[in-house]
């Protein structure tokens, strides 16, 4: 017997993040700039007040210096909920279908092919399963 349910899907998480891409930074520029600074002056702590100086004149020292050669981005992602079907089988079959289409589209083999929809039915076998499983377990 099939009905058809209706509820309201939750709403998406939205997560705003910042990044630096700290691999396309000049490392020659960043390591100039803390040279140039007043970080590699000789200097004598005698106090714990002149080490809290100098740790805070440090940690905004790099900083200035970072913002300068890779400055902060700011992105939003969609955090996705997942469902609970979806299990680490899946994940591998899924993996396995996309590195298979990549070959046959650089490919495009006649072998490739026949292999990459093996793997796509496979996949969507396995995630319809799941589903079906869970489903049919939880309305039990």
């Amino acid at each position: 017997m099939l009905c058809r349910l209706t509820s309201p899907r939750p709403d998406l998480i939205v997560k705003t993040i910042k990044l630096r891409k700290l691999k396309s930074m000049g490392i020659d520029s960043f390591m100039l700039d803390v040279r140039s600074s007043a970080l590699c002056e000789d200097k004598q702590l005698l106090t714990t007040v002149e080490l809290d100086m100098y740790v805070k004149e440090y940690n905004s020292t790099l900083s200035a210096a970072l913002d300068r050669d890779a400055p902060p981005e700011t992105r939003t992602r969609v955090i996705r909920p997942t469902v609970p079907w979806y299990n680490e089988t899946i994940d591998i079959a899924k993996r396995a279908r996309r590195k298979a289409e990549r070959k046959w589209r650089r490919t495009r083999l006649d072998c490739d092919l026949h292999d990459y929809k093996a793997k796509k039915n496979s996949a969507t076998y396995l995630m319809n399963k799941a589903r079906r499983d869970f489903y049919s377990n939880f309305m039990d």
